[in-house]
Order: structure tokens, then C-alpha cells, then sequence
């Protein structure tokens, strides 16, 4: 019965620095336009 407790209690670590790599796979991110850049840094400086 201690294995199986003992087991349970280890965390995945693999799964949670794979998770970011396959949702960048998932879901790849587009370039900005030079228009959007230009609003973006705009935004930013008001921030």
C-alpha cells in the first residue's frame, strides 16, 4: 500500500514543460503587419 501512496504523491513534471511546447505546436502564432506593430508600440509606450 506505501508504493502505490508513494507513487501517487510524485508530481509529473514532464507534462507541465511539454504542455507549453505542444500548445505553441497547437496553435502557431502569426506575424504582425507593420500597421499592427506600429499600434502595438503606441499601446505599449502608453501603458
Amino acid at each position: 500500500m506505501s508504493e502505490w501512496y508513494g507513487s501517487q504523491e510524485k508530481p509529473n513534471n514532464g507534462f507541465r514543460k511539454s504542455l507549453p511546447q505542444h500548445l505553441d505546436r497547437a496553435n502557431p502564432r502569426r506575424q504582425l503587419t507593420k500597421e499592427e506593430t506600429t499600434k502595438l508600440s503606441k499601446l505599449e509606450t502608453i501603458a
